[in-house]
């Protein structure tokens, strides 16, 4: 929903639920996380995300939600650390161009 410009409090409210019934799954994490992220609640979305990087830390979309996220708090260190993470995972892929994009590298050729 968050990607469609829908209500984002809707798209919270909805990744809420589907967390509190499956807690333990990394991808209603980054759902969650991600629904944060565009409610401008990124206080809430950073540990969100760190759940879902924990449990799967290979994960290249789950590392460039939390870099973005860092981004948006204002912690550009950690923000390049998760994005040069998510770009090393698959650095031909759509997500390391976003990545690369969010921290001002140039895009492979």
């Amino acid at each position: 929903m968050t990607k469609h410009n829908c209500d984002n409090t809707v798209a919270v409210s909805l990744a809420q639920n589907g967390r509190k019934d499956v807690p333990n799954l990394p991808l209603s994490a980054d759902t969650l996380g991600w629904a944060y992220h565009h409610n401008c609640e990124s206080a809430a979305a950073a540990p969100t995300l760190e759940n879902a990087v924990k449990a799967v830390t290979n994960h290249q979309t789950y590392r460039n939600h939390l870099g973005l996220t860092h981004q948006k708090l204002q912690n550009p260190s950690r923000a390049k650390g998760e994005l040069q993470e998510a770009i090393s995972i698959d650095p031909q892929s759509r997500v390391a161009e976003q990545a690369r994009r969010a921290i001002g590298q140039k895009p492979l050729s």
